[in-house]
């Protein structure tokens, strides 16, 4: 792990909500509030946002988890949360 003793600065965040209930009561943006308050706190740089908002947990298929996986790839942070 290449991250192992370096201090984490530069992150990705992803959000996602699977159900239309989810979607009306806005559990995305209370996620996102909770991780930019955590950012805030933390003094982290977001350098890319993702969210896949209602897709169904019956299926794997999320655009951006799997736009993520590939951009992970290429070292773009030092973490996700």
């Amino acid at each position: 792990m290449e991250n192992i003793g370096k201090e984490i600065k530069i992150i990705a965040t992803y959000a996602r909500v699977s159900t239309a209930r989810q979607e009306e009561e806005q559990t995305i943006k209370t996620q996102i509030d909770a991780m930019n308050d955590f950012i805030k706190d933390k003094g982290y740089e977001v350098v890319q946002v993702y969210e896949d908002e209602g897709w169904s947990g019956d299926t794997l298929e999320r655009p951006q988890l799997d736009q993520l996986r590939l951009d992970a790839q290429k070292k773009m942070w030092d973490a996700v949360l």
